[in-house]
């Protein structure tokens, strides 16, 4: 018999409580050098490239709706002028605001092609579950982390994650500084300092 909704969202959330308390649980295991280096460095990444892409997430959306929305307004601006011409008469406001429609919603789309809010959103949430990812496996001593010592393990650890927050960076500011030809589209683009402290 099919699960309802309530039901499934219940379980969802048990899931994650579990895993969550399994995390804690290995987590506790640590040397305070790794908890340090975590709760120093690794979370307050993870929570910039967090709160980045929320940012990057509602600014495209409500620019793309903006756009959406003006863009359907427009031929029914269109209209009306049309409509009051052929009857010869003048509509002043009608004309302003078919120009200040139009106008916005060229800028709307200007700005996003340059901001590239699209990009940075996906690009932000990306790394974020990377490093959550990546504090995971090494918590639970899972995956690359597996049956190493615990120097070895901190020590990849911190290689790997530092490793992440400079590529990001380094490929954001390529994304940034490069011309784009025409015709070429490019992904993960991201227009933000590559570090929390730039922000």
């Amino acid at each position: 018999m099919p699960r309802s909704s309530a039901a499934l969202r219940a379980s969802t959330r048990s899931g994650q409580r579990d895993a969550a308390a399994s995390v804690a649980a290995a987590s506790s295991t640590l040397s305070d050098a790794a908890v340090r280096y975590i709760d120093e460095r690794l979370e307050p990444y993870r929570r910039w490239y967090d709160r980045k892409s929320k940012q990057a997430r509602r600014m495209f959306l409500s620019m793309r709706t903006f756009a959406v929305l003006g863009g359907c307004v427009t031929p029914v601006l269109v209209n009306l002028q049309a409509l009051f011409s052929s009857a010869s008469l003048d509509h002043p406001p009608l004309r302003i605001a078919l120009t200040g429609v139009s106008l916005a919603v060229g800028i709307t789309i200007s700005l996003e092609g340059v901001f590239h809010f699209q990009e940075r959103w996906r690009a932000f949430r990306t790394t974020e579950e990377i490093l959550a990812h990546e504090r995971t496996v090494f918590s639970t001593h899972t995956g690359p982390y597996h049956n190493l010592s615990e120097e070895d393990a901190f020590a990849l650890f911190v290689n790997r994650v530092e490793n992440i927050v400079v590529s990001d960076g380094a490929m954001n500011l390529q994304m940034l500084t490069a011309t784009r030809e025409p015709g070429h589209k490019t992904t993960n683009e991201a227009a933000a300092a590559a570090s929390p402290s730039g922000s």
